[in-house]
């Protein structure tokens, strides 16, 4: 059994007048001996965040990239000029093209800014994310996420797939779950692949049904306040005990879940430190 402790390094809002925000997302796991850097923000303002708040990232073990967009993984080449040398977990497709096409602003490219070849040059080991994986005792990478509930991909995302532009339906996306004392902890990077998709996921992977708490972005900010209602009470079925949401959640979305939910609802700015309990190491 191990003690937990999750910190946002950056987010699109910060709790300290002395940290730095962005529209990114960046966390910090220190789970006994694992310290896990879950995506690093689109550039290096994690790392200022980190020194003002005292965590040290020499200590990291591992990197897990949840998807190949540039605001969770821009920060990667400035985590590398550390020295540090952390097993990687992303999907090989992480590094598709990828493009925005919002109708009020012209396409731009939100793809990985960097190359594989970055990771080889550091002689980094990283292992692809296609399936669900143990990451340590207690602690999984849910691998790709399959679509239970049918849910459509948003046609503004764009993924290049053998030559073509296509909507993009995140084969890529992962989440990180916890078995802890008090049932399973998921951690999101977006949940482009939907919130209730990455539940069952967790559920199935880990033959555990308690979902304790949901810690990260849910991409509801371009929901249309009647479908984030009905996704609050969808959401309830899994009587999940808290929710930390932030980054692609949005203000107004957040709002609902606040008056909708039987749960704990608080949104987890830069700086924010929420102590996690005891991870469950032990065989199942």
């Amino acid at each position: 059994m191990s003690s937990m402790t999750l910190t946002v390094l950056i987010e699109n809002t910060t709790v300290e007048p002395a940290l730095r925000s962005q529209h990114g997302l960046s966390l910090w796991l220190q789970a006994g001996r694992e310290h896990l850097l879950i995506d690093t923000g689109r550039n290096d303002d994690f790392l200022h965040n980190a020194r003002a708040i005292g965590i040290e990232l020499t200590s990291i073990t591992q990197l897990v990239l949840t998807h190949g967009h540039s605001d969770h993984t821009g920060g990667v080449p400035a985590l590398l000029e550390l020295g540090v040398t952390p097993r990687v977990t992303i999907h090989p497709r992480a590094w598709d093209a990828r493009l925005s096409c919002h109708k009020n602003a012209p396409p731009h490219a939100i793809g990985i800014p960097w190359a594989p070849a970055l990771l080889d040059a550091r002689h980094l080991t990283w292992q692809p994310a296609g399936a669900a994986r143990a990451l340590a005792p207690g602690i999984w990478s849910t691998g790709s996420i399959p679509n239970f509930m049918g849910r459509p991909a948003s046609p503004y995302l764009q993924r290049q797939s053998r030559g073509h532009w296509e909507t993009d339906h995140f084969p890529d996306e992962q989440a990180v779950v916890l078995n802890t004392a008090w049932g399973l902890v998921v951690i999101t990077g977006c949940c482009h692949t939907g919130v209730i998709n990455t539940l069952l996921t967790a559920q199935s992977i880990t033959g555990i049904p308690r979902i304790h708490a949901v810690i990260g972005g849910l991409h509801l900010h371009d929901w249309p306040e009647y479908e984030v209602a009905e996704f609050a009470h969808a959401l309830q079925a899994f009587h999940p005990h808290q929710l930390w949401v932030n980054h692609c959640t949005g203000q107004r979305a957040f709002e609902i879940l606040s008056a909708e939910m039987d749960a704990h609802v608080a949104w987890a700015g830069t700086g924010t430190r929420i102590a996690l309990p005891t991870l469950l190491t032990g065989d199942r």
